[in-house]
């Protein structure tokens, strides 16, 4: 159906030249269509682009992985010194208690002598010494497997940091929703391509030079 005439009679016109326009509300509109979606193709893909450039820094720089293996680290030395202080607590905690005892066994041969508030605090001193050496046993092993803990973890996060199996991982997808998003990215401008010649093909233009003779309504 014709929307538009661009022509009179007695004109003369060129080939190729507009002559008529077809009512084209639809062909407009998919155009438009087309075009918003071309929009949101070329938001995603730029979200795409910027996750895998973000993966590839994360790839290239692994430095969040540096911070719990410090961490790590660090807490395997710690507990390491402690565990090398124990034979030396040890060692004090048992002359502690050895003298505890001579102190309790000659006030109690001292009989009367001694009142009994000097017993109580001897047999007081040589409890505390004896259970500060039963804790200081049984810290040892404690700390001894806390350390092969950590040190597990240490080269467990030492391999991950030199894998980087997660973050190869993450880059190969962010690439792979790179080139899913390029992909339609180019379809929706290929349907925005077809819009358009949809609408410019509702342009009737002349087949040839020459002249308007006469206008049929």
């Amino acid at each position: 159906v014709i929307d538009e005439l661009l022509v009179v009679e007695g004109q003369s016109v060129a080939k190729g030249e507009p002559i008529a326009k077809l009512i084209s509300i639809d062909a407009e509109l998919r155009v438009e269509q087309a075009e918003a979606t071309l929009a949101i193709r070329e938001g995603e893909l730029n979200r795409a682009r910027a996750e895998r450039d973000a993966a590839q820094v994360r790839f290239d720089n692994p430095v969040h992985l540096l911070v719990p293996l410090a961490d790590a680290q660090s807490m395997l030395a710690k507990t390491k010194t402690e565990l090398a202080k124990i034979p030396f607590l040890i060692a004090a905690s048992e002359a502690q208690l050895k003298f505890a005892i001579s102190s309790l066994e000659g006030k109690r041969a001292a009989g009367e002598g001694i009142a009994r508030r000097i017993v109580q605090q001897a047999e007081s001193d040589h409890a505390a010494a004896r259970a500060g050496m039963e804790e200081l046993q049984q810290r040892k092993p404690n700390l001894e497997r806390e350390a092969d803990a950590l040190s597990s973890k240490v080269e467990a996060l030492r391999k991950q940091h030199a894998l980087l199996i997660e973050e190869r991982r993450q880059l190969e997808e962010a690439d792979a929703k790179v080139q899913s998003a390029i992909a339609l990215r180019d379809e929706a401008k290929l349907q925005l391509r077809q819009a358009q010649l949809s609408l410019e093909r509702n342009t009737v233009r002349s087949p040839m030079d020459g002249r308007i003779l006469r206008l049929i309504a």
